[in-house]
This record gives C-alpha cells, sequence and structure tokens, in this order.
C-alpha cells in the first residue's frame, strides 16, 4: 500500500494454483482509508477435485476496482464464493467475478451482498461461463443490494455464458430495503430501529465476515457493519 496519511493506493495480484485434491480457503478483506484508492485482481486455477472457498469483503475507499476470477479446470473442482461491500458518501466500486468452467462435474456457487447509502456508485458484473466440453457443469451467481438512500447508484448484471449443452447456470440480482416485516418483529422485541437495522445487516454479512480468523480484524469490521444503517 503507497500513499501519504489517509490518501492511500493499492495495487494488488493475487494468483492461487490448486493442485489435486487441493483445499483452500482463501480470504480477502479490504479496509482502506476513505480517500483511498483501490485496484484489486485475484485470480485462481483449480485443478481436479479441488476446492476453494473464497470471500471478498470491501470497506471503505473512495475508488475501488476489483476483478476475481476462478477457473475451475479439473474435473470435479467446486468453488464456493462469498462477497460483501459497503459503500457511502461518493465511493465507487466496481467489480467483475467471473467463474470459468472447464473440467466435467464443476460446481461454482457465488453470493454477493452489499449495502449502498448517500451517494455511492456501485457497478457489479457476475458471469457464469460455461466453456465446451465442460458436460454437467453447475454454475450460480447472484447479487443482491440494500439501498440506504435515494441517491445511490447501483448497476446489476449478471451473465450467463454457455458453450456446452449439457450443465446447468443460474444467475440473479435483487436491489431493495431492510425487510419491514423482521424490521418490525425485531423492534417488537425491545430493540429502536437503528440497533434492528444494524442486527439484521450483520446476520446478512455474517457468513462472509465469520470467515476471518483475525478475531481483531473480524471485530472491527462488524462494527463497520453496525455503522452501516439508514440513519446517520
Amino acid at each position: 500500500v503507497n500513499g501519504v496519511g489517509d490518501k492511500l493506493y493499492l495495487n494488488s495480484q493475487i494468483r492461487v494454483n490448486l493442485a489435486k485434491r487441493a483445499k483452500v480457503k482463501l480470504v480477502i478483506a479490504t479496509n482502506l482509508p476513505a480517500n483511498s484508492t483501490n485496484l484489486q485482481a485475484v485470480t485462481t486455477i483449480l485443478g481436479e477435485e479441488a476446492m476453494l472457498d473464497i470471500s471478498y469483503i470491501e470497506i471503505g475507499a473512495s475508488k475501488s476496482i476489483v476483478n476475481i476470477k476462478n477457473i475451475l479446470e479439473g474435473d470435479r473442482a467446486i468453488v464456493i464464493e462469498d462477497g460483501i461491500y459497503f459503500k457511502k458518501d461518493d465511493e465507487f466500486l466496481d467489480i467483475l467475478a467471473t467463474n470459468e468452467h472447464w473440467g466435467n462435474d464443476t460446481d461454482s456457487d457465488a453470493m454477493f451482498n452489499g449495502a449502498l447509502k448517500d451517494n455511492a456508485i456501485k457497478n457489479w458484473k457476475g458471469v457464469v461461463d460455461l466453456r465446451p466440453g465442460c458436460v454437467s457443469a453447475n454454475g450460480k451467481i447472484g447479487d443482491y443490494s440494500m439501498m440506504f438512500s435515494d441517491n445511490v447508484k447501483n448497476k446489476t448484471a449478471p451473465i450467463l455464458l454457455c458453450a456446452e449443452k449439457e450443465v446447468e447456470g443460474n444467475h440473479a440480482a435483487s436491489v431493495g430495503r431492510l425487510n419491514k416485516e423482521m424490521l418490525f418483529y425485531i423492534m417488537s422485541r425491545g430493540f429502536d430501529k437503528k440497533q434492528a437495522e444494524s442486527m439484521m445487516l450483520e446476520a446478512t454479512f455474517s457468513k462472509a465476515l465469520d470467515k476471518i480468523e483475525d478475531e481483531k480484524l473480524r471485530d472491527s469490521l462488524k462494527e463497520e457493519v453496525r455503522q452501516m444503517n439508514t440513519r446517520n
């Protein structure tokens, strides 16, 4: 990370090669100061029967461009992917997430969840690419954003590319606000609106946050989640 004071600049490339039957848990947590720029590229290649559990967590940084690509090269390779992001003020985030299937019986399941407020801008593109010869492959990808301001700009584009007949692919996306019925239920148990909103957000993103083994970092990021509510 380069820069002066809180104006940092990160240009990072991560590459992981998984050998036959290898199992890897990869957690990438980006929590840069507000005036920072984040350029992040992640590429993984999976061999036969390899399994990758990958999580990407994005908080902070005024401008962030992220490219995550998992190549399921070997037969029966598996990718489990979780992503979460929090953007506020005038922050900008662009994510391209691709799972490319080459091997037979490969499986990828990618889910991104995020929260946007103030004047934040987010572009998300999720691609399931079922390449020729990946018989019985199964790819799933989705993005779910919660918007806490009428001024945020959200663009979500789930994409399914298919060049093989005997495969299955699913993509999904949604935008919205916190569930009002659940919010009312929690408030009826004695919590105020701000506490209820924070609890719901933390529950939504806990799957990815709980994968962080560093307790101090995990608690710090959970506190950031508690602050991402509809009121200042």
